[in-house]
């Protein structure tokens, strides 16, 4: 019984841990993929000005 009992709260505890990095790393590739977007947008915008001149 007790050994279950410590296998499945092992079992819990690491696919919370997976749930968890999963999430964050979800989290850092929105971020980065928003970080991007705005960098392309501003080095268009650069482009853009040095066409003007």
């Amino acid at each position: 019984m007790e050994v279950t009992k410590r296998q499945s709260s092992r079992c819990l505890s690491w696919s919370f841990l997976i749930a968890s990095n999963m999430f964050i790393a979800l989290f850092l590739l929105v971020f980065l993929y928003n970080i991007l977007k705005i960098l392309e947008r501003n080095h268009f915008e650069k482009s853009k000005d040095f066409k003007s001149v």
